[in-house]
Protein backbone atom coordinates (compact mmCIF):
# COMPACT_ATOMS: atom_id res chain seq x y z
CA UNK A 1 0.00 0.00 0.00
CA UNK A 2 0.94 3.41 -0.99
CA UNK A 3 1.04 6.05 0.98
CA UNK A 4 -1.77 8.25 -0.37
CA UNK A 5 -0.20 11.92 0.22
CA UNK A 6 -0.05 14.35 -2.34
CA UNK A 7 2.77 14.89 -4.13
CA UNK A 8 5.78 16.86 -5.75
CA UNK A 9 8.19 14.08 -6.67
CA UNK A 10 8.93 9.89 -6.08
CA UNK A 11 12.09 9.18 -4.34
CA UNK A 12 13.61 5.98 -4.89
CA UNK A 13 15.50 5.03 -1.08
CA UNK A 14 18.67 3.48 -1.22
CA UNK A 15 18.57 -0.08 0.30
CA UNK A 16 21.00 -1.27 2.37
CA UNK A 17 21.12 -4.23 5.19
CA UNK A 18 21.45 -3.04 8.24
CA UNK A 19 20.16 -0.02 10.99
CA UNK A 20 23.00 1.64 12.14
CA UNK A 21 25.93 3.81 10.50
CA UNK A 22 28.78 1.95 9.82
CA UNK A 23 32.18 3.37 10.51
CA UNK A 24 33.71 1.63 7.66
CA UNK A 25 31.26 3.54 5.75
CA UNK A 26 29.58 0.50 4.21
CA UNK A 27 26.10 1.93 5.06
CA UNK A 28 26.36 5.73 5.66
CA UNK A 29 22.63 6.78 5.75
CA UNK A 30 19.08 4.69 6.38
CA UNK A 31 16.58 6.92 4.73
CA UNK A 32 13.93 4.30 4.94
CA UNK A 33 12.06 2.49 7.65
CA UNK A 34 9.25 0.04 6.11
CA UNK A 35 8.74 1.44 2.10
CA UNK A 36 11.20 1.53 -0.44
CA UNK A 37 9.44 4.15 -2.13
CA UNK A 38 6.74 7.29 -0.70
CA UNK A 39 5.30 9.84 -1.91
CA UNK A 40 6.69 13.20 -0.71
CA UNK A 41 5.27 16.75 -0.26
CA UNK A 42 6.16 20.19 0.71
CA UNK A 43 5.80 20.69 4.70
CA UNK A 44 4.45 24.04 5.70
CA UNK A 45 7.60 25.83 7.71
CA UNK A 46 6.82 27.33 11.11
CA UNK A 47 9.08 28.82 13.75
CA UNK A 48 8.99 27.55 17.15
CA UNK A 49 8.94 29.18 20.72
CA UNK A 50 11.36 28.44 23.46
CA UNK A 51 10.32 29.26 27.19
CA UNK A 52 12.26 28.48 30.45
CA UNK A 53 12.36 25.99 32.79
CA UNK A 54 12.28 21.87 32.39
CA UNK A 55 9.63 22.23 30.41
CA UNK A 56 10.57 22.93 26.25
CA UNK A 57 8.05 23.44 24.06
CA UNK A 58 7.06 21.13 20.82
CA UNK A 59 5.70 22.68 17.46
CA UNK A 60 2.03 21.26 16.73
CA UNK A 61 0.34 22.13 13.28
CA UNK A 62 -1.82 21.00 11.68
CA UNK A 63 -2.04 21.20 7.26
CA UNK A 64 -3.48 19.69 4.66
CA UNK A 65 -0.45 17.42 4.04
CA UNK A 66 -0.50 15.89 7.94
CA UNK A 67 0.89 16.53 11.31
CA UNK A 68 4.57 18.16 12.31
CA UNK A 69 5.41 18.13 15.13
CA UNK A 70 9.56 19.87 15.59
CA UNK A 71 11.72 19.28 17.74
CA UNK A 72 13.42 21.89 19.50
CA UNK A 73 16.99 22.75 20.21
CA UNK A 74 16.26 22.47 23.91
CA UNK A 75 16.41 19.12 23.59
CA UNK A 76 20.27 18.50 22.91
CA UNK A 77 21.81 17.99 26.03
CA UNK A 78 23.83 21.84 26.31
CA UNK A 79 20.44 23.13 27.03
CA UNK A 80 17.99 20.61 28.15
CA UNK A 81 17.29 19.73 32.04
CA UNK A 82 20.14 17.23 31.95
CA UNK A 83 18.30 14.01 31.55
CA UNK A 84 21.22 10.72 31.45
CA UNK A 85 20.52 7.96 30.95
CA UNK A 86 20.71 5.12 34.02
CA UNK A 87 22.94 1.76 33.21
CA UNK A 88 21.17 -1.31 33.57
CA UNK A 89 23.89 -3.66 32.76
CA UNK A 90 27.48 -3.88 32.17
CA UNK A 91 29.23 -6.48 30.81
CA UNK A 92 32.48 -7.12 30.13
CA UNK A 93 33.99 -8.13 26.46
CA UNK A 94 34.50 -12.64 26.74
CA UNK A 95 33.04 -15.63 26.34
CA UNK A 96 31.57 -16.69 30.09
CA UNK A 97 28.27 -16.53 30.95
CA UNK A 98 26.85 -12.60 31.40
CA UNK A 99 30.30 -11.87 28.97
CA UNK A 100 29.83 -10.65 25.26
CA UNK A 101 31.84 -12.31 22.46
CA UNK A 102 33.47 -9.70 20.34
CA UNK A 103 35.98 -10.08 17.23
CA UNK A 104 37.89 -7.70 14.87
CA UNK A 105 36.30 -9.00 11.97
CA UNK A 106 33.89 -5.93 10.03
CA UNK A 107 31.16 -8.09 9.87
CA UNK A 108 28.95 -8.99 13.44
CA UNK A 109 31.97 -8.03 15.33
CA UNK A 110 29.70 -8.48 18.71
CA UNK A 111 26.24 -8.61 20.31
CA UNK A 112 23.75 -7.42 17.17
CA UNK A 113 20.46 -7.09 18.27
CA UNK A 114 18.59 -7.07 21.56
CA UNK A 115 14.76 -7.31 22.97
CA UNK A 116 12.92 -6.47 25.97
CA UNK A 117 9.75 -8.42 26.95
CA UNK A 118 8.15 -7.53 30.59
CA UNK A 119 11.24 -7.77 32.95
CA UNK A 120 13.58 -9.48 30.56
CA UNK A 121 16.63 -8.68 28.60
CA UNK A 122 17.51 -10.57 25.38
CA UNK A 123 20.60 -10.17 24.03
CA UNK A 124 22.01 -11.98 20.61
CA UNK A 125 25.46 -12.66 21.72
CA UNK A 126 26.25 -13.50 18.07
CA UNK A 127 30.23 -14.18 18.66
CA UNK A 128 29.46 -16.70 21.18
CA UNK A 129 26.47 -18.76 19.40
CA UNK A 130 23.96 -17.43 21.78
CA UNK A 131 20.90 -15.00 22.98
CA UNK A 132 21.51 -14.24 26.52
CA UNK A 133 19.13 -13.14 29.24
CA UNK A 134 19.35 -11.04 31.80
CA UNK A 135 16.75 -9.02 34.30
CA UNK A 136 16.38 -5.34 34.23
CA UNK A 137 18.39 -4.97 37.17
CA UNK A 138 21.30 -6.71 35.48
CA UNK A 139 21.42 -10.01 36.77
CA UNK A 140 22.06 -12.56 34.60
CA UNK A 141 19.13 -15.30 33.88
CA UNK A 142 20.56 -17.81 31.40
CA UNK A 143 21.91 -18.40 27.92
CA UNK A 144 20.24 -19.98 24.71
CA UNK A 145 22.11 -21.86 22.44
CA UNK A 146 21.67 -21.00 18.86
CA UNK A 147 24.11 -22.78 16.77
CA UNK A 148 25.41 -20.53 14.72
CA UNK A 149 27.78 -17.34 14.71
CA UNK A 150 26.61 -15.45 11.68
CA UNK A 151 22.63 -14.81 13.30
CA UNK A 152 22.11 -10.62 12.69
CA UNK A 153 18.48 -10.48 14.35
CA UNK A 154 16.29 -11.82 17.09
CA UNK A 155 12.57 -11.21 18.01
CA UNK A 156 11.29 -13.06 21.18
CA UNK A 157 7.42 -13.59 21.31
CA UNK A 158 5.16 -12.98 24.30
CA UNK A 159 5.11 -16.45 24.80
CA UNK A 160 8.86 -16.72 25.05
CA UNK A 161 9.75 -18.04 22.24
CA UNK A 162 13.14 -16.64 20.84
CA UNK A 163 13.38 -16.12 16.95
CA UNK A 164 16.53 -15.58 15.73
CA UNK A 165 17.53 -15.14 12.10
CA UNK A 166 20.79 -15.45 10.35
CA UNK A 167 20.12 -13.75 7.28
CA UNK A 168 23.05 -13.60 4.97
CA UNK A 169 25.26 -16.78 5.57
CA UNK A 170 22.73 -19.50 6.18
CA UNK A 171 19.57 -17.44 5.42
CA UNK A 172 17.81 -19.47 8.38
CA UNK A 173 15.25 -18.71 10.64
CA UNK A 174 15.36 -20.55 13.65
CA UNK A 175 12.64 -20.70 16.59
CA UNK A 176 13.75 -21.61 20.20
CA UNK A 177 11.96 -22.03 23.60
CA UNK A 178 13.55 -20.42 26.27
CA UNK A 179 14.91 -23.52 27.65
CA UNK A 180 16.97 -23.60 24.43
CA UNK A 181 15.22 -26.36 22.46
CA UNK A 182 14.53 -25.85 18.66
CA UNK A 183 10.97 -25.52 18.06
CA UNK A 184 11.33 -24.84 13.90
CA UNK A 185 13.70 -23.87 11.81
CA UNK A 186 13.22 -22.77 8.26
CA UNK A 187 15.08 -21.33 5.06
CA UNK A 188 14.02 -18.06 3.64
CA UNK A 189 12.17 -18.02 0.77
CA UNK A 190 13.51 -16.50 -2.37
CA UNK A 191 11.38 -13.71 -2.76
CA UNK A 192 13.23 -11.85 0.45
CA UNK A 193 16.69 -10.51 -0.97
CA UNK A 194 17.77 -8.38 1.99
CA UNK A 195 16.17 -8.81 5.25
CA UNK A 196 16.23 -5.94 7.29
CA UNK A 197 14.49 -7.41 10.69
CA UNK A 198 12.47 -9.67 12.33
CA UNK A 199 9.17 -9.44 13.99
CA UNK A 200 6.57 -12.12 15.93
CA UNK A 201 3.43 -11.70 18.45
CA UNK A 202 3.91 -15.25 19.29
CA UNK A 203 0.82 -16.51 15.74
CA UNK A 204 2.69 -14.85 13.49
CA UNK A 205 6.16 -14.02 12.48
CA UNK A 206 7.17 -11.80 9.40
CA UNK A 207 10.74 -10.70 7.64
CA UNK A 208 11.40 -7.27 6.77
CA UNK A 209 12.51 -6.86 3.54
CA UNK A 210 15.32 -4.24 2.40
CA UNK A 211 13.30 -1.95 4.70
CA UNK A 212 10.31 -2.13 2.35
CA UNK A 213 7.67 -4.77 2.31
CA UNK A 214 7.34 -7.10 5.28
CA UNK A 215 6.82 -10.67 4.39
CA UNK A 216 4.61 -13.09 6.88
CA UNK A 217 5.79 -16.80 6.49
CA UNK A 218 5.43 -20.18 7.51
CA UNK A 219 7.55 -23.53 7.79
CA UNK A 220 6.32 -25.86 5.09
CA UNK A 221 7.45 -29.06 7.32
CA UNK A 222 9.44 -30.00 9.68
CA UNK A 223 13.02 -30.01 7.70
CA UNK A 224 15.21 -27.46 8.41
CA UNK A 225 16.72 -26.41 4.71
CA UNK A 226 12.54 -26.15 2.94
CA UNK A 227 12.44 -22.62 2.15
CA UNK A 228 9.29 -21.36 3.69
CA UNK A 229 5.94 -20.41 2.32
CA UNK A 230 4.87 -16.85 2.16
CA UNK A 231 1.46 -16.25 3.47
CA UNK A 232 0.87 -12.25 3.27
CA UNK A 233 2.82 -9.47 2.64
CA UNK A 234 2.62 -6.04 4.49
CA UNK A 235 3.20 -2.66 3.35
CA UNK A 236 4.71 -1.37 6.35
CA UNK A 237 6.37 -2.76 9.97
CA UNK A 238 3.75 -4.44 12.10
CA UNK A 239 2.84 -2.00 15.25
CA UNK A 240 1.81 -4.23 18.23
CA UNK A 241 -1.30 -5.58 18.88
CA UNK A 242 -2.56 -5.85 15.27
CA UNK A 243 -2.56 -2.24 15.28
CA UNK A 244 -1.69 -1.78 11.69
CA UNK A 245 1.26 -1.03 10.14
CA UNK A 246 3.68 1.96 9.76
CA UNK A 247 7.23 3.25 7.64
CA UNK A 248 9.48 6.23 8.05
CA UNK A 249 10.81 8.26 5.20
CA UNK A 250 13.47 10.53 5.71
CA UNK A 251 12.29 13.00 3.53
CA UNK A 252 14.94 16.00 3.37
CA UNK A 253 17.83 17.03 5.49
CA UNK A 254 15.71 17.30 8.91
CA UNK A 255 12.46 15.81 8.27
CA UNK A 256 11.18 12.69 9.12
CA UNK A 257 8.34 11.72 7.25
CA UNK A 258 6.36 8.61 9.30
CA UNK A 259 3.27 6.76 7.56
CA UNK A 260 0.45 4.66 9.92
CA UNK A 261 -1.91 2.81 8.77
CA UNK A 262 -4.71 0.93 10.20
CA UNK A 263 -7.87 -0.72 9.63
CA UNK A 264 -10.04 2.37 10.92
CA UNK A 265 -7.63 5.35 9.51
CA UNK A 266 -4.36 6.12 8.08
CA UNK A 267 -2.68 9.21 9.70
CA UNK A 268 0.96 10.88 8.57
CA UNK A 269 2.91 12.69 11.10
CA UNK A 270 6.24 14.84 10.10
CA UNK A 271 8.76 14.88 12.81
CA UNK A 272 11.35 17.83 12.73
CA UNK A 273 14.77 17.18 14.44
CA UNK A 274 16.89 19.82 15.26
CA UNK A 275 19.76 19.03 12.97
CA UNK A 276 20.76 17.45 10.61
CA UNK A 277 20.20 13.84 10.08
CA UNK A 278 22.65 11.18 9.24
CA UNK A 279 20.37 8.28 9.59
CA UNK A 280 16.85 7.02 10.84
CA UNK A 281 17.66 3.96 13.70
CA UNK A 282 14.47 3.30 15.06
CA UNK A 283 11.14 3.47 13.98
CA UNK A 284 9.14 1.42 17.04
CA UNK A 285 5.36 1.14 18.21
CA UNK A 286 3.87 -0.99 21.82
CA UNK A 287 0.57 -2.09 22.61
CA UNK A 288 -0.84 0.93 24.24
CA UNK A 289 -0.62 3.05 20.79
CA UNK A 290 3.06 4.72 21.55
CA UNK A 291 5.45 5.54 18.31
CA UNK A 292 9.09 6.20 18.58
CA UNK A 293 11.52 7.64 15.95
CA UNK A 294 15.08 7.95 16.51
CA UNK A 295 17.64 9.51 14.22
CA UNK A 296 21.68 10.13 14.67
CA UNK A 297 21.86 13.97 14.52
CA UNK A 298 24.72 15.91 13.77
CA UNK A 299 25.31 18.44 16.63
CA UNK A 300 27.10 21.17 17.63
CA UNK A 301 30.14 21.32 16.56
CA UNK A 302 33.50 20.73 19.15
CA UNK A 303 36.67 21.71 18.49
CA UNK A 304 35.78 21.80 14.88
CA UNK A 305 34.30 18.20 14.84
CA UNK A 306 30.61 17.50 14.48
CA UNK A 307 29.42 15.75 17.79
CA UNK A 308 26.86 12.67 17.00
CA UNK A 309 24.12 12.27 19.16
CA UNK A 310 20.73 10.10 18.95
CA UNK A 311 17.65 12.20 19.46
CA UNK A 312 14.24 10.28 19.73
CA UNK A 313 10.77 11.18 20.44
CA UNK A 314 7.75 8.99 21.68
CA UNK A 315 4.55 10.29 20.45
CA UNK A 316 0.71 9.04 21.74
CA UNK A 317 -1.09 8.60 19.12
CA UNK A 318 -4.33 9.63 20.76
CA UNK A 319 -3.44 12.80 21.83
CA UNK A 320 -0.21 13.73 20.10
CA UNK A 321 1.08 13.95 23.02
CA UNK A 322 5.33 14.02 23.01
CA UNK A 323 8.34 13.01 24.95
CA UNK A 324 11.84 13.88 23.72
CA UNK A 325 15.24 12.54 25.01
CA UNK A 326 19.03 12.97 23.16
CA UNK A 327 21.90 10.47 24.26
CA UNK A 328 25.37 9.86 22.65
CA UNK A 329 26.01 7.98 19.72
CA UNK A 330 28.33 5.52 21.42
CA UNK A 331 29.57 2.67 20.16
CA UNK A 332 32.84 0.21 18.76
CA UNK A 333 30.83 -2.45 17.37
CA UNK A 334 28.30 -2.23 14.70
CA UNK A 335 25.33 -3.80 15.70
CA UNK A 336 21.36 -3.29 14.15
CA UNK A 337 19.34 -2.55 17.08
CA UNK A 338 20.09 1.01 19.08
CA UNK A 339 17.16 1.46 21.03
CA UNK A 340 14.20 -0.48 22.18
CA UNK A 341 10.86 1.34 23.57
CA UNK A 342 9.17 0.55 26.96
CA UNK A 343 5.94 0.51 27.79
CA UNK A 344 6.51 2.99 29.93
CA UNK A 345 7.87 5.57 27.28
CA UNK A 346 11.53 4.94 27.94
CA UNK A 347 13.54 3.81 26.11
CA UNK A 348 17.20 0.83 26.20
CA UNK A 349 19.90 1.67 24.41
CA UNK A 350 22.81 -0.40 24.22
CA UNK A 351 26.53 0.98 23.55
CA UNK A 352 29.68 -0.83 23.55
CA UNK A 353 33.46 0.66 24.27
CA UNK A 354 36.59 -1.06 24.29
CA UNK A 355 36.30 -2.85 27.80
CA UNK A 356 32.56 -3.35 28.03
CA UNK A 357 28.93 -3.51 26.68
CA UNK A 358 26.69 -1.31 28.31
CA UNK A 359 22.99 -1.18 28.57
CA UNK A 360 21.23 2.54 29.14
CA UNK A 361 17.56 3.42 30.55
CA UNK A 362 16.38 6.48 29.19
CA UNK A 363 13.02 8.85 29.85
CA UNK A 364 12.24 11.17 27.59
CA UNK A 365 11.45 14.26 28.80
CA UNK A 366 7.96 15.48 28.01
CA UNK A 367 7.03 18.84 25.60
CA UNK A 368 4.32 21.09 25.75
CA UNK A 369 2.62 20.95 22.23
CA UNK A 370 1.77 24.23 20.79
CA UNK A 371 -0.41 25.28 18.19
CA UNK A 372 -0.18 26.93 15.10
CA UNK A 373 -3.21 27.35 13.00
CA UNK A 374 -2.52 28.40 8.97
Amino acid sequence: MESPLPALEDRDIATHKGASVDRQGRTPTDDTYGAKKMKTHPCWVVTYLMLGGPWVWLLFAQSASGQLLEIPHTADPQSSSGTEGRILLRAPWGSAPGEFGKTDEASRPGPMDFAVVEDDLYVLDTVNARVQVFGLEGNFKTAIPIRTKTADFLCVGPDGEVAVLDAFCRRQLSVFSLGGKLRRSMKLPEAIGLPSAVFTDGRCTWVEDRHNRVLEISAVDDKEDTPARVINILPGRPMAAGRGTMHALRKDERDVLIHLAAKESEETVTVRFPHRLLSIVTLEADATGKVCVAAVCENQATEGQPQRRIVATTIERSTMAARVVSMPDAYITDHYRKLWLLESGDLVQMQTTKEEVRFLRWTPEPVQRKEVSQ
